[in-house]
């Protein structure tokens, strides 16, 4: 099988340039796609990819944290990574993730579990999860589990949501797609 893109293919302009504390979209706009009624089953595989530029301050450096959602549920909390306190600038960074549909059904039974790379200068090593050369396994510090149950009988839009502790990091995703494998 092929894999098909479920992104808009002519998406070419950069998401939201991201600095609050409060978690929001961070794809760029008219690239959110909704997921249909019936298209989820048990063993569906989504690769995630966004890149784009990211920054961090020395001062308070905080976390980032990335949650993918299926309409309003945090279908998958990739965890709160611990950024350097080197101050780095509008540096490149690449988000990967795999998505597992584990369960399928109405209500809150339809799951998903995801596991990728963050690959960043700004990432910082700690002795529960040292990142080598700037790159994060994901989820941070834990294994892979299923997120919040969300309902596969419901259209629902699929959208990446950033987020960090201190309003002092920036993110802006230059690239971004979702594709079925």
């Amino acid at each position: 099988m092929t894999a098909r893109l479920l992104t808009p293919p002519n998406i070419v302009a950069a998401g939201p340039t991201l600095t609050a504390g409060t978690a929001a979209s961070c794809v760029p706009t008219g690239a959110i796609f909704s997921c249909r009624a019936g298209d989820w089953y048990v063993g569906r595989k989504l690769e995630v990819y966004l890149s784009g530029k990211f920054s961090n301050a020395i001062t308070t450096p905080g976390t980032a944290k990335f949650t993918i959602k299926v309409g309003s549920v945090v279908a998958c909390d990739l965890g709160a990574m611990v950024l350097d306190t080197v101050a780095h600038s509008d540096k490149p960074f690449e988000l990967r993730v795999l998505l597992v549909c584990t369960a399928v059904g109405a209500g809150t039974t339809t799951k998903l579990r995801g596991s990728g790379t963050f690959v960043s200068e700004s990432v910082a090593g700690s002795t529960a999860n040292p990142s080598a050369s700037g790159v994060a396994m994901l989820p941070w510090d834990t294994a892979p589990v299923e997120g919040t149950g969300f309902s596969a009988v419901a259209d629902a839009n699929f959208d990446v949501f950033f987020t960090e502790t201190e309003a002092t990091a920036s993110l802006t995703v230059t690239d971004y797609y979702v594709r079925e494998l």
